[in-house]
Order: C-alpha cells, then structure tokens, then sequence
C-alpha cells in the first residue's frame, strides 16, 4: 500500500495551518473531485482525534501522507 492509500494524511491550507487527519490522501482528493463544481467545495474529514469536521477544500494547499 502507497503512503497515497495510508490512513493518515496532512492537509496543509493556504494560509499555512496545519491538520493531520484519519483519512487517506486518496480519500480527500477523490472527495475534493467530486465537490469542486459545487459554490463551496466542503469536505468532510475524521481529525487526529477521530472527530468529523467540515473544511473548505478551496482552501486546502497540499495533501499528502504524514509519519508518525
């Protein structure tokens, strides 16, 4: 399995916050596809925590996996 398909990934946003979350890269970035003709693009993400939230994808800068 490819870091792309680990459950664990960091989203990096365009203001240079931070989350790691309990998704894969994979996962976001097919969700993302799947939104971005919608007005606002919202996702939604377990956190580190393993709690939902919601995010704007219009945000997001990076994607990738993270190590523990």
């Amino acid at each position: 399995m490819g870091p792309d398909n680990e459950i664990k990934a960091k989203i990096v946003f365009d203001d240079n916050e931070m989350m790691e979350v309990q998704s894969t890269v994979r996962a976001i970035t097919s969700e993302i596809e799947g939104q971005k003709n919608l007005a606002l693009p919202l996702i939604k993400v377990a956190d580190a925590d393993g709690n939902e939230v919601w995010i704007n994808a219009n945000h997001i800068r990076t994607i990738k996996a993270y190590d523990e």
